[in-house]
């Protein structure tokens, strides 16, 4: 987010989980992320309680951001490229499509890899209108997702890989 389309502010949320559903029979992933709203830090402490406040966030009554990617291509991971998904902010559900930034994610290797996520939203598009005349519309995205995996049975009974975070940061701006 930048103060007056100047002054970045950036901040990270500390509450982060993010992991990977592999699908081999598919060949694809599904890349998902949850952020604990009321996590976020920022530089000027008081930058970061509005931001949580109901003005921005609203940490107290929508506690999670979540993104939920549509499949991609397994390959997709190691490469880089579109990743399509869905995403709520405010409780306000919307399709956005971010960059997913090549990473050490491999088809056949999903234990302790690495994934970027980024990309920019609208602020507005989740009923974030307050401040428009000093604080811009755009917020950027940048999600690191590093995993550990596991395999578990699906609801059809065929295994597939879950890639869980075991660390991950997100710096809007």
């Amino acid at each position: 987010v930048r103060l007056i389309a100047v002054v970045p502010l950036d901040g990270q949320f500390g509450g982060i989980r993010g992991w990977i559903d592999v699908d081999r029979a598919a060949g694809t992933g599904r890349v998902h992320a949850v952020l604990a709203a009321d996590s976020l830090s920022m530089r000027n402490p008081d930058h970061a309680a509005w931001a949580r406040s109901a003005e921005f966030f609203d940490a107290a009554r929508h506690p999670e951001i979540r993104f939920d990617s549509e499949p991609v291509a397994l390959e997709t991971l190691a490469t880089g490229g579109r990743l399509r998904g869905r995403l709520v902010v405010r409780g306000i559900e919307r399709t956005v499509a971010l960059s997913l930034e090549p990473g050490s994610c491999r088809p056949d290797h999903m234990l302790a890899c690495e994934v970027g996520v980024r990309g920019r939203i609208r602020r507005s598009d989740f009923g974030m209108d307050a401040r428009r005349a000093t604080v811009a519309d755009w917020v950027a995205l940048d999600i690191a997702i590093r995993t550990a995996a596991t395999v578990e049975p699906g609801a059809d009974g065929v295994a597939s890989e879950t890639a869980g975070s075991d660390t991950a940061g997100t710096a809007p701006r």
